[in-house]
């Protein structure tokens, strides 16, 4: 059939039917152009729903990236006031430990002093009891044996007394009765590797503690420890071991700490 013709067929009619010479090509090549163009189109229509895909993607970004930002600068200023209050309850705990420790060393002294006082009286019982039997000798003579004794009554009183309400000393400022904890580098413990202040931890010399400088040397049982953690405020040492079972052997309990100079 002709063009026309082979055009108004339907699919049953167009099976086993033969083109006239030179229809065949036209049809091959009419439909490979239709299929190109449908191609291109398809394209096209991809590539505009990825470039709105890529603007829509794009924008949620920017929107995540600006809460994020608020998120860390709100995140920020919050840490920054926990820093300050963990700062100021530092301050207050010190300061409260100061006051005991100068009220305990105080009692420590005056209880020294009446305890040397006491003995110097024991040590003068003696020399007053065998002096009463001596009555023959004259009345001047006693006055003058007793007026030198009455002296060094009045400079041992002296001597005893506190020279000063200090937290100082020969030990170093006592800083008061701490409580002691151990701790390790394990998971468990919250270990991180480092320090707060960057040092490698020591088992025998790495403390944690807030509230002073790092670097601020203790002495905590006989032994001298550095603080250079974190983790713990002021009044609670804890000291760093090499094991978790180390630290937690060391228990918890509270010992005199004293700070070197």
């Amino acid at each position: 059939p002709s063009l026309p013709d082979f055009i108004g067929y339907s699919k049953e009619q167009r099976k086993g039917l033969r083109l006239k010479p030179g229809v065949t090509g036209f049809w091959r090549a009419y439909y490979k152009e239709r299929g190109i163009e449908a191609l291109q189109q398809e394209s096209l229509d991809k590539q505009s729903e990825i470039s709105d895909l890529m603007k829509n993607t794009n924008s949620q970004i920017e929107t995540y990236q600006a809460q994020i930002s608020n998120e860390e600068g709100t995140a920020k200023s919050l840490l920054e006031k926990i820093s300050a209050q963990e700062a100021e309850i530092d301050k207050l705990i010190k300061q409260q430990k100061d006051e005991e420790a100068a009220a305990a060393l105080a009692k420590r002294q005056a209880e020294e002093a009446a305890k040397k006082a006491a003995q110097e009286a024991q040590q003068k019982q003696p020399t007053s009891s065998s002096s009463k039997p001596a009555e023959t000798t004259q009345s001047n003579a006693s006055q003058n044996t007793s007026t030198p004794s009455a002296e060094p009554e009045e400079d041992a009183a002296e001597e005893t007394q506190p020279s000063e309400n200090t937290n100082t000393s020969s030990q170093g400022t006592y800083l008061g009765s701490f409580r002691i904890t151990g701790y390790c580098n394990c998971s468990e413990c919250g270990g991180q590797g480092n320090t707060a202040s960057g040092t490698v931890p020591a088992a025998g010399r790495t403390v944690a503690m807030g509230g002073v400088p790092f670097g601020t040397r203790l002495l905590i049982n006989g032994c001298v420890y550095v603080v250079e953690d974190r983790g713990t405020p002021y009044g609670h040492v804890d000291i760093f071991y090499n094991t978790h079972e180390e630290a937690l052997a060391n228990g918890s309990y509270y010992t005199d700490v004293y700070q070197l100079n």
